[in-house]
């Protein structure tokens, strides 16, 4: 390419980068509001205006004056017939908007005046002022006057850089995920599992279709992320507690099974540990500063525009402000660069904090939507990582911001109950499904990003896995939704052939599941006779149930006969299992128990009682006729869960 020709596209992209860089800008416009006022009390409603990004306020007034200052809302209050004068200073950093009213209500004493300046050429000049005195007939006791005012957003103080952080979360399904539940068989001893029988569990609301597993399992882990993968969920937020918690075992093993499926996980940072000494904040930065280091490279690890993204559960705990937050992010961005931190919390005071909010649970449909509402109307746009000191102080500079609009959630949830582990407990009725699909309903009219409450939190009564009682009815209403949320189509169930061989291992008789299709999920052997013993660590309550047998994948369960009448040569079995989407199959003969007859030669016979019985460790085991070709079917209708034989 000739110079000149080079020269000229260069111009033209440079060029681009600058018009690119110009277009995300917003201007900056500073403005106060004071409201002073003799009344007992008085109350101003702000609707429309400029598109306030950040504030402070000061008040003088007597001490036992109550108050609350938020941008659309100022409330003054003192004792009856206190005419002592109040006044509040409300400094905002906003954004270009609308037209503004003021509504001023005030007691029957006195008067309220609203003053509105803006910052022009390093000072504040006043743009207009509101009076409201005596009293209203009209509006008796709150003596209502409403004021107008048309904004020209002329004269800028600054400007900032606009980045749309709510829109990278857009259609991104997430649910919290619990992997603290432990076993001896795995894990080398039991973790949040209490009074487990084959019936019930005595601290979860219901029993796991999976049965009692292991969260250290990657096939559990495995089974659990291709369900929800199925049904359309696209991350895990993984409850951690800490460095060499069980949790964080376990999420090792969560984002390693998860590179393999293309799935993404990140962590919920469990803030609240209420016991001594409570973790600091040079503990906090410690801890995220590992989780950081050890995960985050992980391609499983969910990352936004290149950035890591972690969850805080419960921010303001144990007293931790805006600053306690502000301090760890600092701490963790010097480090390892931008990240971003989304906070569970309803205070718009830690707005320029974070980059986005979301509420962990919230069991009432109406107050969820009311909280909603408050977060888009407040919580919505801010600065990001900088204080209001901090920004007022750039625009002084001739620097630039950066504000963004934060990323909001809206949680839903499939029901609860709570009253195994707490007294008296709460309940939400699941309602046939019906209290689950109420909820996604509204959260997908607000436009929010959405949050499941969630995939396995088995002692709230929160899960959407699959269980004993409900089977996959919450995973398939999550899939219907997701469905609608990203426009796509259903995809049909994947296509599994299942077949086994019988052999003899040592002492002991040996079956190949031999997985010939899609991955099974939740792989039951059943109604095998007394005399077998199925030694396998999946083995619960004389059955044995293997979380996941994936495609192409051969299977072996060994058995003892130790015991057993040599009458008895004829072995039967059930064997079921579902797809990750939910359809139940079953390998069966002709309507009955697959079964396979054994050989037994003496000299093994030992008399008991009227009966003949194989001593374990002599007989001689071979396969006499080889096992009937089973079929594989599935049963009528999409997703019919049955329930375990």
């Amino acid at each position: 390419m000739p110079k000149r020709s080079l020269l000229i596209a260069l111009l033209i992209l440079i060029a681009a980068s600058v018009l690119q860089v110009a277009a995300n800008q917003e201007e900056i416009f500073i403005y106060m509001i004071t409201v002073d006022t003799s009344s007992d009390w008085t109350e101003v409603i702000l609707s429309g205006g400029p598109k306030i990004i950040s504030y402070d306020y000061s008040l003088k007034g007597p001490t036992e004056l109550r108050y609350s200052i938020r941008p659309e809302y100022i409330s003054l209050n003192k004792r009856a017939y206190d005419a002592t004068p109040v006044s509040a200073n409300m400094i905002f950093l906003a954004l270009r908007g609308e037209s503004w009213s003021f509504t001023i209500r005030k007691g029957d004493i006195g008067f309220t005046r609203v003053s509105i300046y803006k910052w022009i050429d390093g000072t504040f000049r006043l743009e207009q002022s509101f009076l409201n005195e005596g009293t209203n007939p009209q509006y008796p006791g709150t003596n209502d006057r409403t004021f107008f005012m048309n904004l020209l957003y002329d004269k800028p103080a600054g400007r900032a850089l606009y980045e749309d952080t709510a829109g990278k979360f857009n259609r991104l399904i997430l649910t919290f995920y619990y992997p603290w539940y432990g076993t001896p068989n795995v894990s080398g001893k039991w973790f949040h599992w209490e009074g487990v029988t084959g019936e019930s569990i005595a601290n979860t609301a219901h029993y796991p279709l999976l049965g009692i597993y292991d969260s250290w399992d990657e096939r559990v882990i495995n089974a659990h992320i291709l369900m929800a993968k199925s049904s359309g969920v696209d991350c895990f937020i993984v409850s951690w507690w800490g460095i060499g918690s069980f949790e964080d075992e376990a999420f090792k093993r969560i984002l390693k099974v998860a590179e393999r499926q293309n799935f993404s996980a990140t962590i919920y940072y469990e803030s609240y540990r209420p016991w001594s000494p409570l973790v600091s904040e040079g503990d906090v930065i410690r801890e995220l500063s590992y989780v950081l280091k050890s995960y985050s490279k992980s391609k499983a690890f969910l990352r936004i525009d290149g950035k890591p993204v972690i969850f805080i559960y419960n921010v303001p705990a144990h007293g931790r402000g805006p600053q306690f937050w502000l301090n760890v992010r600092r701490a963790l961005e010097r480090e390892f660069g931008e990240i971003y931190m989304i906070g569970d919390l309803r205070d718009p005071s830690y707005l320029n904090v974070f980059n986005g909010f979301h509420t962990y649970i919230e069991l009432n449909r109406s107050s969820m939507s009311d909280l909603y509402l408050m977060m888009k109307r407040e919580m919505s746009l801010g600065l990001s990582g900088i204080t209001f000191n901090e920004a007022i102080e750039a625009i002084k500079e001739g620097r630039i911001l950066s504000v963004e609009r934060k990323a909001l959630f809206y949680t839903v949830v499939p029901g609860y109950d709570d009253r195994k582990i707490r007294h008296p407990g709460n309940y939400l009725d699941r309602a046939g499904g019906k209290t689950y699909r109420m909820f996604w309903e509204d959260a997908l009219k607000s436009g929010a990003g959405i949050m499941i409450t969630s995939f396995n939190e088995l002692h709230e009564g929160t899960e959407i896995e699959p269980t004993r009682e409900y089977g996959f009815m919450f995973l398939n209403i999550t899939r219907e939704y997701c469905r609608k949320l990203k426009e796509v189509h259903e995809e049909r169930a994947p296509q599994i052939k299942f077949s086994f061989s019988i052999s003899r291992d040592g002492k002991n008789l040996s079956m190949d599941l031999i997985n010939e299709g899609g991955p099974a999920i939740a792989v039951e052997l059943s109604s095998l006779p007394q005399f077998v013993k199925p030694l396998s660590k999946y083995s619960q309550n004389g059955k044995v149930l293997v979380p996941l047998i994936g495609e192409g994948e051969i299977y072996r369960v060994n058995f003892s006969l130790e015991n057993a009448s040599i009458r008895e040569l004829r072995i039967s079995f059930l064997l079921s299992f579902y797809s990750a989407s939910g359809h139940l199959y079953r390998l069966e003969e002709n309507d009955l128990p697959v079964a396979f007859l054994v050989n037994v030669t003496s000299p093994c016979g030992i008399p008991k009682g009227s009966g003949w019985y194989i001593a374990g460790s002599k007989a001689n085991i071979s396969v006499e006729e080889s096992a009937p070709d089973p079929y594989l079917w599935i049963l009528g209708g999409k997703y019919v869960f049955e329930g375990w034989t």
